[in-house]
C-alpha cells in the first residue's frame, strides 16, 4: 500500500496538482464515516479522491451523501480495487475503476516463492513481477 501511495503523489506531483491524505486503518465505519465528513468539511476545495478498497469507496460515497455533495458534481473519485466482489454494489454510481486480476497476483506470489526455494540465494530477492491492471468505467 505504501508503494501505491508513493504513486499517486508522484502522478499528483507530475501533474502540479495539491496531495491531501487521511488514513482511515482501525476504525469502525461509523469513525471513518465521521472522518470523512470532518476532513471535507475542513477541506472543502478537495475535489478528486483515490480510494484504495471499494468498501471505502461506500462509505466514502455514503459520508459525501450526507453532506449533500454530488458525485461528479461536487467532486470526481477514481477507485483501485483487487476484488471485482467488492465494488459489485457500487454499480449504480459511475466512476473509473482500476482493477488486478487477485488470482493473477496469487498465482505470481506463489511463483516466486517455488523459484526462491529452488534457487535458493541465487535468486534475487528484489524481483519485481509487472501485473497488467484493467481501467473500466463503472456505468
Amino acid at each position: 500500500v505504501s508503494e501505491r501511495i508513493r504513486g499517486f503523489e508522484a502522478a499528483l506531483d507530475e501533474k502540479n496538482l495539491p496531495k491531501y491524505k487521511l488514513e482511515l486503518q482501525n476504525y469502525s465505519d461509523e469513525e471513518v464515516i465521521e472522518k470523512i465528513r470532518n476532513y471535507f468539511t475542513e477541506n472543502s476545495k478537495i475535489s478528486g479522491v483515490i480510494c484504495n478498497s471499494g468498501h471505502l469507496t461506500s462509505l466514502f460515497l455514503k459520508a459525501m451523501r450526507q453532506m449533500n455533495r454530488e458525485l461528479h458534481k461536487d467532486f470526481d473519485l477514481a477507485l483501485i480495487d483487487t476484488n471485482s466482489r467488492e465494488t459489485e454494489y457500487l454499480l449504480d454510481e459511475s466512476f473509473p475503476t482500476i482493477e488486478q486480476d487477485s488470482i493473477q497476483i496469487g498465482y505470481e506470489a506463489a511463483k516466486l516463492l517455488a523459484d526462491l526455494l529452488k534457487e535458493g540465494n541465487a535468486m534475487s530477492v528484489n524481483k519485481k513481477v509487472p501485473l497488467l491492471c484493467d481501467l473500466q468505467n463503472q456505468d
